[in-house]
């Protein structure tokens, strides 16, 4: 696996754990679990939006996609259509989550069991997706990119990532992510997930 791709796939395993929280969350919001749950959520979905999307999907699709398509991988069509239109309907999801989340921080009525509901689809299109990825849209990566290639993509990921999070965010989620883990201990049973990576 080249440089780039080892980056993004560690990436995979912090946002597959963070998946794996909101799993367990799905179970409390479920059976009217109480605010402080909600506030675990909360976190949850900040992880996802500033980490998992603002970070490492943008990395992909500004970054990895195009980089992919100067080699000759298809835009439109194939499977990084089939990535981004995931990507839509997991924006979808997040949007149900966070406004679910917000009315069951403020105990509104049914907001538990609408989080749940939309958190229960969201885990499920993530695991199909990071499965695609690890598997298929890495894997023909690793095929059309150099070592030059993904030499010069890790560098622009680290570029992207300060510019988008700034110094010091990156860790600040991580650490955010281990409390959730350890109150959510079945959730942080993980091979390849490195903590304050």
């Amino acid at each position: 696996m080249g440089s780039a791709i080892a980056i993004l796939a560690a990436e995979h395993a912090a946002i597959q754990r963070a998946v794996g929280v909101l799993g367990r969350l799905c179970e409390q919001a479920a059976a009217g679990g109480a605010d402080e749950h909600a506030d675990s959520a909360g976190q949850v979905l900040e992880f996802l939006r500033e980490f998992a999307e603002r970070c490492h999907n943008a990395k992909e699709e500004e970054l990895l996609f195009p980089a992919m398509v100067h080699r000759g991988i298809p835009s439109n069509g194939g499977l990084l259509s089939a990535q981004l239109a995931g990507r839509r309907q997991g924006r979808q999801l997040m949007d149900a989550m966070t406004l679910a989340q917000a009315a069951w921080a403020t105990g509104k009525a049914g907001a538990g069991g609408r989080f749940s509901a939309a958190a229960t689809a969201y885990h499920a299109l993530l695991e199909q997706h990071v499965a695609a990825e690890q598997d298929v849209v890495f894997a023909v990566a690793d095929q059309v990119l150099d070592d030059v290639a993904q030499d010069a993509l890790t560098h622009a990921f680290g570029r992207f990532e300060l510019h988008v999070l700034g110094t010091g965010r990156r860790s600040a989620l991580y650490r955010q992510l281990d409390r959730l883990l350890l109150r959510y201990p079945s959730a942080a049973i993980a091979t390849g997930y490195a903590s304050g990576a």
